[in-house]
């Protein structure tokens, strides 16, 4: 009872533990290393400074840690903006609430958090959006419904074009030793410092269980197995509520890592649990952690995604990054990147934060159908653009003392070929080119509080322009999700 009320307290009056504070963000613009998996959790010195204010930049809301160094913190997520875009009457804004709590105890760590929203988006967001919404069977075939924010969750209407979504997100990494590391929850695998991967981007947040095992220093073999689901509502079923049509992935990587190079060959096969209209049991194959046993069960698996993912960090400050991958080896069926990044405090006060990006992807990289696509909540596991797109992206942040600006640039130009949806109802541009520009004050260090000012331009072939300006207060610990 006394945890309960010291929690509670927490909530209003800042606790200073000497001990260290950890840290969850995944946001891009982070210094880079050559570590396998980052789930986001970084490490920050206690605190030191005396008085309301400094205590208030350096700690969470609630913190505690007991005498054997076991910790829980908790602290708010939020997004509070409103703007305008072009000519329209309609206000812009988001208004989301939510709690982000951390905790562990020597090597193991963990989080959870869960936020509910609701939100009238820019134009071009709202079509994306419904695009890409559920499916429900009808007399005539199937009727799409409601939405799917890439990043966040499945909406429901609210008001006039607006939205109403709640998602959540939690996970752990337990090192056991030196030599064993176990993973899971619901989150994502994430190898790649840029914005996305072509493979898997923090888009998708998936219930996955895995683990590495380290072969000496530089060798490490890592599997996982995850649930996937496309927003595909089943027309035979004997609970409440309709379930998704269900899939699972399986993952497999070798990894080389040096001192200033890492090397990993990754191999990965979506797996059939049943058809458009009853789940079934997976194959007891897919259990096995051998890649290539998937060529066993072919009529029950997809052709495998097979690639090379390599990272170089020539300097401390800068790290180049590429993929390279092919789906069965078909040559409309591959996809690449190569990318670099740049951290460095320039001044003692000056940090900047660039990173550049190419991405390529084939006509039939995700697949062309749903029942084996690498797709997650009806979106490519990797690059929103899906099939037959070339992109450009572009990355920037300069940080003096709390203010920032930041200004994110893509260049999409996308080809007219099938994606992995059940029915083709997301109509793509031919050409994007967005610019977005933001400028702000960091309130608060420990909780990434942000108070903003932001300017969208977005040019899209065929379709309307969008020029929007917005503000507001924020918790920037997620990777932008509107680059689409």
């Amino acid at each position: 009872m006394a945890m309960k009320y010291l929690f509670i307290a927490g909530c209003v009056v800042p606790l200073t533990m000497l001990s260290q504070i950890l840290q969850f963000n995944q946001n891009i613009h982070q210094p880079g290393n050559l570590d396998i998996l980052n789930f986001g959790y970084h490490r920050a010195p206690p605190s030191t400074s005396k008085g309301f204010l400094p205590r208030f930049n350096e700690t969470y809301l609630a913190q505690y840690t007991d005498s054997n160094q076991a910790f829980i913190t908790a602290t708010p997520l939020c997004v509070f903006s409103m703007g305008k875009e072009n000519d329209q009457s309609k206000i812009r804004f988001q208004n989301s609430r939510g709690l982000l709590v951390i905790g562990g105890h020597g090597a193991f760590t963990c989080h959870a958090f869960l936020i509910e929203n609701q939100a009238v988006f820019n134009t071009f967001q709202r079509e994306f959006i419904t695009q890409h919404g559920e499916f429900y069977p009808t007399a005539n075939g199937y009727n799409q419904q409601n939405g799917m924010v890439p990043g966040m969750g499945r909406t429901k209407p609210y008001h006039e074009n607006g939205f109403d979504f709640a998602y959540s997100q939690g996970g752990f990494e337990w090192k056991a030793s030196k030599s064993i590391c176990i993973f899971g929850g619901n989150q994502s695998i994430d190898f790649t410092p840029g914005i996305r991967s072509v493979f898997w981007s923090q888009h998708n947040q998936a219930l996955i269980a895995g683990g590495s095992i380290n072969f000496g220093k530089h060798l490490t073999y890592m599997v996982a197995r995850a649930r996937l689901f496309d927003l595909i509502r089943k027309p035979v079923y004997a609970n409440v509520e309709s379930p998704y049509y269900k899939k699972n992935f399986a993952f497999s990587a070798l990894f080389l890592r040096l001192k200033k190079h890492r090397l990993g060959l990754i191999h990965q096969t979506i797996w059939q649990a049943g058809d458009s209209l009853k789940e079934a049991m997976v194959n007891p194959l897919y259990w096995v952690p051998v890649p290539g046993i998937s060529y066993i069960a072919k009529q029950q698996v997809s052709l495998p995604q097979i690639g090379i993912n390599y990272l170089w960090s020539p300097f401390a400050s800068t790290m180049v990054y590429s993929e390279l991958f092919t789906r069965g080896f078909i040559p409309e069926a591959w996809a690449t990147q190569f990318g670099i990044k740049y951290y460095s405090s320039l001044t003692q006060n000056l940090i900047l934060s660039s990173s550049i990006a190419w991405i390529q992807t084939g006509a039939e990289f995700y697949g062309t159908h749903y029942t084996k696509s690498f797709t997650h909540q009806n979106l490519p596991l990797g690059t929103l653009l899906g099939n037959g797109a070339r992109e450009l992206l572009f990355s920037n942040r300069f940080n003096y003392k709390r203010c920032f600006m930041d200004y994110l640039f893509q260049f999409g130009v996308l080809q007219n070929v099938p994606q992995p949806l059940l029915m083709q109802t997301f109509i793509r541009p031919n050409q994007i080119i967005q610019h977005r520009l933001d400028i702000g004050f960091m309130a608060s260090q420990s909780m990434q509080l942000e108070m903003f000012l932001g300017i969208t331009r977005r040019d899209a072939r065929g379709f309307k322009n969008c020029n929007a300006i917005n503000f507001g207060l924020r918790t920037a610990i997620f990777k932008p999700s509107n680059v689409y």
